[in-house]
């Protein structure tokens, strides 16, 4: 992989939303911003799960 399709890949990754910010974004607009905190406490939680299992497999 050459140096400029590397930096094209991680501008993509950066700036385009995930399945999780829709989500979140969706439930503000349509509960508010209390629910999506909650949301939002949940996704992290189970990111840094997913993190942790992964570092010790």
């Amino acid at each position: 992989m050459d140096i400029t399709s590397f930096i094209i890949y991680c501008f993509i990754v950066t700036f385009t939303p995930g399945p999780t910010n829709i989500v979140i974004l969706s439930t503000v607009h349509n509960y508010g911003a209390k629910k999506a905190m909650e949301y939002t406490y949940g996704a992290t939680i189970a990111f840094g799960l997913l993190l942790s299992i992964s570092a010790q497999c």
